[in-house]
């Protein structure tokens, strides 16, 4: 009788440095993390998921591009979004993300919900959602923690 042998792949991870983005300081307001993803965003005619985790200090030590979507929605599962702030030792995160609409920068319910999901989850793991950014055209943005829509139990922008 032949034994079915299985084979288990043993494997490191590592991420892959695509490029940099330059930027000098901690992330101290809504503004700065704008003005870091919007020239990644401002032509775009789909709406894109981003991430930014920072160190404890909100210096930021990753940019991902998390996932493109359609005119009027993107979607992004959790381990998707907690992948690049594992391996980069993040202590949290800001989300952010595109309405190519001109003008609507309110966010939908569908956005409210993952907000809500996202900091849920990211409690579990350490992990804290500082922010979800919606931004629109001209550098207009609606931010969730300003409107009261996210509480993260430590001031958002902590040195």
């Amino acid at each position: 009788m032949k034994e079915n042998i299985i084979y288990i792949p043993i494997v490191s991870i590592k991420q892959v440095r695509q490029s940099k983005a330059k930027y000098n300081s901690a992330l101290s307001r809504p503004d700065d993390i704008v003005d870091l993803i919007y020239p990644m965003i401002k032509n775009s005619d789909r709406e894109a998921i981003f991430i930014i985790g920072v160190d404890i200090k909100n210096i930021p030590n990753v940019i991902n591009k998390v996932s493109v979507g359609t005119l009027n929605y993107v979607c992004a599962i959790p381990r998707d979004i907690f992948k690049p702030l594992i391996l980069s030792n993040c202590a949290s995160f800001f989300l952010i993300h595109n309405h190519v609409s001109y003008g609507d920068i309110c966010p939908s319910e569908v956005d409210k919900k993952v907000t809500s999901e996202l900091y849920d989850s990211g409690k579990n793991i350490n992990i804290i959602l500082l922010d979800h950014i919606i931004i629109g055209q001209d550098k207009k943005y609606y931010s969730f923690q300003k409107a009261g829509l996210l509480t993260t139990g430590r001031t958002q922008f902590q040195r």
